[in-house]
């Protein structure tokens, strides 16, 4: 898994080199340590507050099952509890726009999140689309994930997310973000797929996006050290891979959309 610098002259054009070839990038050396340690330690008192039900002006504790779109354009950090909704990710709680409750109680570790918006990634994204903006961001806690959702894709269209690793995601017992690579390049695949899924397979209960044309032993786990940047076209085919030994992680997500 080939990692490039983020402080190199040549970033963008090795990035978009390895995005369009593969359908990701891993980046390193964008943070610091110590802005790292500083986000770990906010993450976990969000945790806290969620685990204590502790709600606020600033944070609704959700346990409905709402489209993603309506908690994506929320004005108020929502942590969405999905394993109360769902027969899979167990364990697994999905904070969208923590910026709201991190501008109340931690103003310095927003600033750090906030510079995932910024030219050097957006530009990577307008390569494919000149109307693509920095969308929704998310916190993902995964907390021993022993059943997470089955591998699929987000868009047919191009999509971007930022997987910033905030916990150590080096050892497969964390449940890694995983991907098959180059599947983004299968349109039509995965065009008829989502189509065979939504006419036929729908009533049994599997989604539009699920990925049933591809095996998931063909997923390639992303072990990513603290602070290490996965940046991934959503169109390709991803999924988390289940954990084991209590295996948790946690990371920062910025999407980027048209």
């Amino acid at each position: 898994m080939k990692k490039i610098d983020c402080e190199m002259n040549s970033f963008d054009e090795v990035a978009y080199k390895n995005l369009k070839k593969d359908g990701y990038v891993i980046i390193k050396n964008f943070f610091t340590d110590e802005q790292i340690d500083l986000l770990r330690s906010t993450f976990q008192e969000l945790l806290k507050e969620v685990h204590a039900k502790k709600e606020s002006d600033e944070l609704i504790i959700s346990r409905k099952n709402q489209p993603y779109d309506v908690l994506a354009k929320s004005q108020k950090s929502i942590a969405d509890i999905r394993g109360d909704q769902a027969a899979f990710d167990n364990n697994f709680i999905d904070v969208f726009n923590p910026q709201y409750w991190l501008e109340k109680n931690y103003p310095e570790s927003e600033k750090i999140c906030q510079t995932l918006k910024n030219n050097q990634f957006l530009s990577l994204a307008k390569k494919y689309s000149s109307s693509m903006r920095s969308k929704n961001s998310n916190v993902y806690f995964h907390d021993g994930v022993t059943n997470p959702r089955m591998h699929h894709v987000d868009s047919i269209k191009p999509y971007f997310k930022i997987f910033l690793a905030i916990s150590d995601q080096s050892h497969l017992s964390c449940g890694p973000f995983a991907l098959i690579p180059g599947s983004h390049k299968k349109k039509f695949k995965n065009y008829l797929m989502c189509q065979f899924n939504s006419k036929i397979l729908r009533k049994s209960g599997s989604a539009a996006t699920d990925g049933i044309f591809y095996s998931k032993k063909n997923l390639k786990p992303l072990l990513l050290l603290p602070g290490e940047i996965a940046f991934c076209d959503q169109s390709i085919v991803h999924g988390a891979m289940p954990s084991f030994d209590n295996g948790r992680r946690i990371t920062l997500v910025q999407t980027f959309a048209s």
